[in-house]
């Protein structure tokens, strides 16, 4: 690190791979999620929770974390602005579609999923459920009982 003194202003800089300054920039990390259910069926929906943690060192601009099943985007929720070291802990209603293939599937999170926010480090962004989830096939809710008969009386 390398101080230099301009009058009343202390300009501290830190030399990269090739001696060039480095700006400071925020790193949001994807931490902890939820364990899904073991088996759902498609179409159904379930509680995920997560913690996304800003270890860069300045202030990340409010994110979205985003819930996948696979490839495909299951849900997300909204991460407000996080200082240096503040964690944002926070869950979502997530669904899984109706013509999802039976099978295993890992739920995956990742925080700053739409790239809002230029960080130190993005391969950190993303963490899988630490047990899969299977999905049956899709079973359509059973139709309403009829109406109770008249029997005149």
């Amino acid at each position: 690190m390398r101080a230099i003194a301009y009058g009343a202003i202390l300009v501290l800089a830190t030399a990269g791979a090739g001696g060039a300054a480095q700006q400071a920039r925020p790193d949001l990390v994807q931490g902890k999620v939820s364990s899904p259910p073991t088996t759902v069926g498609a179409g159904a929906s379930f509680k995920l929770s997560d913690l996304v943690r800003n270890r860069g060192g300045v202030r990340a601009r409010r994110s979205t974390t985003r819930y996948f099943l696979g490839t495909v985007r299951i849900g997300g929720r909204r991460v407000a602005a996080l200082r240096p070291g503040q964690a944002s802990t926070g869950s979502a209603i997530v669904k899984i579609p109706s013509d999802t293939k039976a099978g295993t599937y890992r739920v995956r999170v990742c925080a700053d999923a739409a790239k809002q926010v230029k960080e130190t480090r993005e391969g950190n962004n993303c963490r899988a459920a630490d047990r899969p989830l299977t999905v049956t096939d899709f079973v359509p809710p059973p139709p309403p009982p009829p109406p109770p008969l008249d029997n005149g009386g």
